[in-house]
């Protein structure tokens, strides 16, 4: 009898301290995929990892973020289909999803803002809510924070320096899948190319493209200085990406994780928008050290040449009003 009391006891002790790791154990079980075009260099990724801690720490590992980065999980269109579908769980929306919303296409629209606090102030805003919750709608993808890039700019293996807006007629600029910046790259007399981003430096090098158009995050990231030489400060876009996450998803996580997610990537705002300000110049520095020469071009034509083409889009795509609050709020 003394035995058999000695085993239950035994074995009760035991269900006392399993039981509980079990519990823990599937408490952990929250991952999210978070797939990206971005190489791991870049601050899209390097503020992945800021959420990834910071999601980890909240939730006390409950949640864990996996970050897929340089297309792994496929190109930006491949993941936004596949967010939709609710078969990947995180992803980074910019200027090519407007295939699946046009008047997403307003972030790509050129010479709308003047400076990074103009760009904060409308996204993080009202108007940015605005946008948010209008792709929400259409796609089921929702926008948790919204990133400032920078400016995007001119890379070029051409050694002519574009000073005027005659000096980019015929040239063969890589953009990305958005019909928008195509029409707008064709309005400024070039030949824009759509591509992924994973192809720049090859078609840079052999010459299916004569220049690139990003920030200087991206130039440096891509070490696309290395193939390419002449830059110019075009200053044509001011580049706003995001994080975002499948409302399949997001509706099928408890309660406090949605919200611990809201307010950390409400956070990771204002910490991408500091480390990318830094990168930005830090990284200018860096290409400057590769290239033969840089331009600063009146902007003036730039800005006249394509303001037709963009107001038609704007009112054609049904933005017009949302652009034109956008820049009275300068």
């Amino acid at each position: 009898m003394k035995i058999l009391k000695l085993v239950l006891s035994a074995i009760l002790l035991l269900s006392l301290i399993i039981i509980p790791l079990t519990v823990v154990a599937a408490e952990k079980q929250i991952t999210l995929r978070f797939g990206h075009v971005m190489p791991k260099n870049h601050i899209d990724h390097k503020v992945g990892l800021w959420a990834k801690k910071r999601l980890a720490e909240r939730t006390n590992g409950k949640v864990n973020l996996e970050l897929y980065p340089s297309e792994i999980l496929g190109n930006a269109l491949e993941m936004g289909e596949a967010c939709m579908a609710g078969t990947l769980d995180m992803t980074d929306p910019h200027g090519p999803y407007s295939a699946f919303w046009k008047p997403f296409g307003v972030i790509d629209f050129p010479y709308v803002f003047k400076s990074w606090e103009h760009a904060e102030k409308i996204y993080w805003g009202p108007l940015g809510k605005e946008l948010a919750d209008g792709f929400l709608k259409k796609t089921g993808i929702r926008i948790l924070a919204w990133y400032p890039n920078g400016f995007r700019n001119l890379l070029s293996t051409k050694p002519i320096p574009v000073l005027e807006l005659k000096d980019m007629k015929g040239c063969k600029i890589r953009v990305h899948s958005n019909p928008i910046a195509i029409s707008i790259f064709k309005s400024l007399g070039a030949s824009p190319i759509p591509m992924g981003y994973g192809e720049i430096y090859t078609s840079l090098q052999t010459g299916v493209i004569d220049a690139m158009e990003g920030t200087s995050m991206s130039m440096h990231s891509g070490k696309f200085a290395e193939v390419a030489k002449y830059l110019a400060h075009t200053q044509h876009i001011f580049l706003m990406v995001s994080a975002a996450i499948s409302e399949k998803k997001f509706k099928s996580l408890p309660p406090d994780i949605q919200k611990i997610m809201i307010e950390e990537y409400r956070k990771s705002q204002n910490v991408y928008s500091d480390w990318a300000k830094k990168d930005y110049t830090q990284n200018f520095d860096t290409v400057r050290k590769l290239i033969k020469w840089e331009t600063y071009p009146d902007l003036e034509p730039f800005s006249a040449a394509v303001k037709p083409t963009f107001y038609k889009i704007a009112k054609d795509i049904g933005i017009d009003d949302w652009m034109r609050r956008a820049q009275e709020q300068e």
